[in-house]
């Protein structure tokens, strides 16, 4: 069966009926108009007779136009003067299913769309699916994934469009341009090593010893906690004595001996965070892993003087920090403990060979300007978009990578250890005791260097496994505070209208033009477009693109539609504007007003510098869609929409959304092109930071939740800091009265201190 013979047995229903207005005069606004046919049973199209009166034109011309063979480079096409109409088809729908999206769920869709299974009179045979086998975990998320995936629609590639923009190079130019540009080398692949696996993520062949070294890790690490924490116990219990009988349960040395030997075992179970922390402070660099490093040494220390006098230890007038340190220890390893997790965790996404969609930050300040131009008042905005990606890069080195709490600690660090050896100093000095100034020093430095670790990798692991399952990423804290400083995000229109988003309610042909004619060059257009309007004329064939007639130069006119050549012939599909700015009669406003009630669009459709066809359609939105998009305006995040449909306006999105005007900015045509150009660049690989499921709502997700783990992290750090200084001025009014802090309200204020720096930014939004 050729294309012809598909198309006559998908179309039989399109036959065109007489011109029954050839016979008419001018005089026949004032006739009766013609009863309608009786509708044939189970048809979902009726036809009517309009007269020139029911569609008046705007002007009238006397030339008609004839084109015929390649589209002529200079010469501007004539317009045939507009007749009346000579046939109408319609759609009858209900007010119900025009209000509502169509389920995509169910197989008996009756929205008021025109489907060729109902042009033909009969269904499409169902097709049966052979049996799959059962698949193991990974097999199953990799399939669910590529589900996901397949409803987004972003588009792949920019080369996969068949238009280009007004203004853009033209296809052959393009083409001889590259042709001239040498073969890009190709890269050399790195082979992955075998064993225990250093270094970072770089090909998919490493994903299984990576993922084995992270599980090793974190098995190593949890259980390395499991014995730390059952020594800070016994340490716990050794102060208990002291603070319950006023002195050790045990002899004095056996009792430092012990404390000395828990202490010691914390430290060599904890080495590989101590030694992180170590080497950080040693390099001048301090991150939140120093506290604990400096708190051990210092507390190891202090429990060795104490051999110097005993008989204070065992009157009570002294006491030791170990149980202290020991806290200190736990709190960050328990916050290393959290980090581990999130990235073995994070792996399992970033490790699998599918489609992602990355989140990148527009860094050249001439884009961002000209993409971002509303959604700051004053500087540069800071605008991020989501592209298809298959391999992110770096990501262990992004997954490890220090965040802000690291920075402020290299400054806070030193300044918190100054304030402790004048707390020393003045204690000391006040008692004339060397030991109790050195004691006054290292109780200042467990009540004054907080647990950090655990304020901020505690809750950021929460919030990456409600991520993670809806296959969107965030790979740190850092990426975290890159993107919620956002001030808007780029998104394109068919992120928020998809394929079923588009109703058809009625189709009008005019100057003899037939039905399957009209519908077979709109479609053969707006089907290369990839917008909401490919969806729709995908649904009206079948998805038989095949049958399709082939369109050359298709190009897109920005707010009007788009223009190309089919058979010789000019097609223009878009908007009013569009046919008038290219000389073609269109039909009064009047005439326009009346099928453009309820919320209705017209799509027009020209062949040959005359009018041949007028759509009928609705948009309609998805609520998932809509809490989306109003998760992201309550987030204070402009939303830049690129826009290839005539009929998408700012007017109708924030009406559709309802959205408030200021947060919805449409690109112009320069920054549509300057957004398409980025999210097709750099090929198939980019830095690990965030990544989402392709979907609105993922992106919603995952920059809300950036929003909010940046100003909860704020909140902990001055949580923290606040709770340092209290410490501080705690630890120094006591000083001056030549004693040092009890040992019950230290004991107390380090586990309030982490508490308060988990739920008080809880509160934050």
């Amino acid at each position: 069966m050729d294309k012809q013979d598909i198309l006559d047995e998908l179309l039989k229903d399109y036959a065109t009926v007489p011109d029954h207005t050839a016979a008419k005069t001018d005089t026949a606004a004032d006739a009766e108009p013609p009863a309608e046919e009786p509708p044939v049973e189970e048809a979902v199209l009726e036809e009517e007779i309009i007269t020139e009166e029911e569609m008046p034109v705007a002007e009238d011309s006397t030339e008609e136009e004839t084109v015929a063979g390649e589209p002529p480079a200079d010469e501007e096409i004539r317009v045939a003067p507009l007749e009346a109409p000579t046939q109408i088809v319609s759609i009858a729908e209900s007010e119900e299913t025009a209000a509502e999206p169509a389920d995509n769920t169910d197989d008996d869709v009756d929205d008021g769309q025109i489907t060729m299974a109902e042009l033909a009179g009969e269904e499409e045979p169902p097709v049966e699916e052979s049996p799959e086998e059962v698949p193991d975990w990974e097999e199953q998320l990799i399939k669910t994934r590529q589900e996901k995936i397949r409803d987004f629609q972003i588009k792949q590639n920019r080369e996969s469009l068949d238009f280009r923009f007004e203004g853009d190079t033209a296809p052959d130019e393009e083409s001889e341009r590259k042709a001239e540009e040498p073969p890009a080398e190709p890269k050399e692949e790195t082979p992955a090593p075998r064993g225990r696996f250093t270094g970072d993520f770089t090909d998919f062949s490493q994903a299984e010893d990576v993922r084995a070294e992270l599980q090793h890790r974190h098995r190593s690490g949890a259980f390395r906690m499991w014995l730390a924490a059952a020594a800070g116990a016994l340490l716990l219990w050794s102060e208990a004595s002291v603070i319950f009988y006023g002195q050790p349960a045990l002899a004095p040395s056996l009792f430092l001996l012990l404390n000395i030997f828990l202490l010691s075992c914390m430290a060599i179970l904890l080495y590989p965070m101590l030694r992180d922390g170590t080497m950080a402070l040693l390099h001048g660099k301090p991150t939140a892993e120093s506290v604990p490093a400096v708190v051990t040494a210092a507390v190891f220390l202090h429990t060795l003087v104490q051999w110097s006098d005993l008989a204070a230890l065992e009157a009570g007038e002294t006491r030791l920090f170990t149980a202290l340190a020991a806290l200190s220890l736990l709190f960050c390893g328990i916050g290393r403990m959290a980090k581990l997790d999130r990235i073995r965790q994070n792996f399992t996404l970033v490790s699998h060979d599918t489609q992602k969609f990355a989140a990148v930050e527009i860094t050249d300040e001439r884009a961002a300007t000209e993409i971002g131009r509303r959604a700051v008042a004053n500087g540069t905005p800071r605008v991020a978009f989501f592209r298809p990606v298959r391999f992110l890069d770096d990501f262990l080195a992004n997954a490890y990578m220090n965040d802000r709490y690291d920075r402020i600690m290299s400054r806070f660090l030193p300044i918190a250890a100054g304030l402790c050896l004048v707390i020393g100093i003045v204690a000391g000095a006040v008692a004339k005791s060397f030991l109790v100034g050195f004691s006054a020093f290292v109780g200042a430095l467990c009540v004054l260097l907080p647990a950090a670790p655990l304020a901020l990798n505690v809750p950021l692991l929460g919030t990456c496994r409600r991520l993670l399952r809806d296959d969107n990423l965030l790979c740190s804290y850092a990426a975290a505070e890159r993107f919620g400083n956002l001030h808007g995000v780029a998104l394109d229109v068919s992120d928020l209208y998809w394929q079923d988003s588009v109703a058809l309610h009625g189709i009008r042909t005019f100057r003899d033009t037939r039905i399957d004619e009209a519908i077979m060059d709109a479609a053969a257009v707006a089907i290369r477009t990839d917008g909401p309007l490919a969806g729709l004329f995908l649904r009206i064939i079948e998805e038989k693109t095949e049958i399709l007639p082939a369109v050359e130069n298709l190009v897109f006119e920005q707010d009007m539609g788009f223009s190309g050549w089919v058979g010789g012939r000019r097609v223009l599909v878009g908007n009013r504007k569009l046919l008038e700015n290219h000389g073609v009669d269109t039909p009064s406003g009047d005439y326009e007003r009346k099928y453009k009630k309820d919320n209705r669009e017209l799509v027009y459709l020209s062949v040959g510098g005359a009018l041949s066809a007028m759509f009928i359609i609705s948009y309609l939105t998805d609520p998932e869609v809509e809490g989306a998009l109003h998760e992201l305006q309550d987030a204070h995040l402009s939303l830049l929409i690129r826009s290839c449909d005539p009929n998408v306006t700012e007017v109708s999105l924030c009406a559709g959304f309802d959205l408030d005007d200021y947060y919805v900015d449409l690109l112009s045509a320069s920054a549509g092109r300057l957004y398409d150009g980025l999210r097709h660049e750099g090929g198939e690989r980019v830095s690990a930071g965030a990544a989402v499921n392709g979907k609105i709502t993922g992106i919603a997700d995952l920059l809300t939740a950036c929003r909010r783990l940046k100003h909860r992290g704020t909140a902990a750090m001055i949580t923290q800091i606040a709770l340092s200084a209290v410490g501080a001025l705690w630890c120094f009014g006591t000083a001056l009265t030549g004693g040092i802090l009890p040992a019950t309200a230290m004991l107390l204020f380090l586990p309030a201190a982490a508490l308060l720096s988990i739920v008080l930014p809880l509160i934050v939004r």
